[in-house]
């Protein structure tokens, strides 16, 4: 479940950064010249970053929470194998 999760999350994404790509290269009513033909590496960067922060909803402390529970759980492990290697 968790691996279609992260499909669906990436091709959303992907749409997303896609729509913007094609209403930033969009013409403007009147004129004949697009509106911003070549969006900066950077602008489209950070509007996927936007949109994936959008799609994910990650809460901040429930990741540090998951990274020190990641982190006591190796520092066991640790222990455990320098018990078996002496």
């Amino acid at each position: 479940m968790k691996h279609t999760k992260n499909i669906l999350k990436s091709l959303l994404i992907m749409v997303m950064a896609l729509s913007l790509l094609a209403v930033s290269c969009s013409k403007d009513e009147g004129g004949s010249k697009p509106t911003n033909p070549a969006p900066s590496r950077l602008e489209l960067a950070a509007q996927a970053v936007v949109a994936a922060a959008a799609a994910t909803k990650v809460d901040a402390t429930e990741v540090k929470t998951k990274a020190g529970n990641l982190k006591t759980a190796v520092i066991a492990l640790k222990t455990e194998v320098n018990k078996l290697i002496k």
